[in-house]
């Protein structure tokens, strides 16, 4: 009797042992899920190591919202680094590649407006997916020579999830005599801080 239940659980053990060498680890679901086939899941690729990015706009241009731009800062004329590639310089949006806080940064040349007796503006507004308002900055617009020029900065630091979209978003006033409103040059660069 001892013979047969040791020759029983010898053989059990030595199918335990040629069953756990016969395992295919593509095949083991290790999900937590019932019932998940081969090939339904799925490995997302890592987020890039580095996220980070700064372009210009280096050529003299309108201030006001443009429909065709679908009133953002578009068209950027130099991308100086795209880490990670989420910022498109045509339509002027970053694409957050993963979760994280990112640091944005704005530098804005704007010309001195030559209005007489107007309350000139100009203002820059971040934007998060096309509608959420994060940050509005109103910017100081000293009187002058529309050949002259001031520059101010913006920073803002924002939490954001995955494939969160950022643009700016530029507001100014026309003076009552025509002189449309100018920005000479901008940077808008951005990073991953975390």
């Amino acid at each position: 009797m001892k013979k047969n239940l040791a020759c029983t659980s010898l053989m059990f053990c030595l199918s335990l042992m040629l069953s756990a060498q016969q395992l295919d680890p593509k095949k083991v679901n290790t999900s937590g899920q019932k019932d998940i086939k081969q090939g339904q899941l799925k490995t997302l690729p890592p987020p890039p190591a580095k996220v980070s990015f700064s372009a210009i706009i280096a050529e003299q241009r309108s201030a006001l919202p443009s429909y065709e731009d679908k009133n953002t800062i578009a068209r950027f004329t130099q991308v100086q680094w795209n880490e990670g590639n989420g910022f498109d310089a045509a339509n002027g949006v970053f694409t957050a590649p993963a979760q994280g806080v990112y640091c944005f940064i704005g530098n804005f040349s704007i010309a001195k407006y030559g209005c007489v007796g107007n309350q000139v503006t100009f203002s820059v507004t971040l934007i998060k997916n096309t509608t959420q308002i994060l940050e509005k900055f109103n910017l100081p617009v000293a009187a002058g020579s529309i050949d002259t020029w001031t520059t101010e900065n913006i920073m803002l630091m924002v939490q954001l999830n995955a494939n969160d979209k950022i643009s700016l978003r530029p507001d100014a006033v026309v003076c009552t005599g025509g002189e449309l409103p100018m920005l000479h040059r901008v940077i808008f660069s951005g990073y991953k801080v975390n």
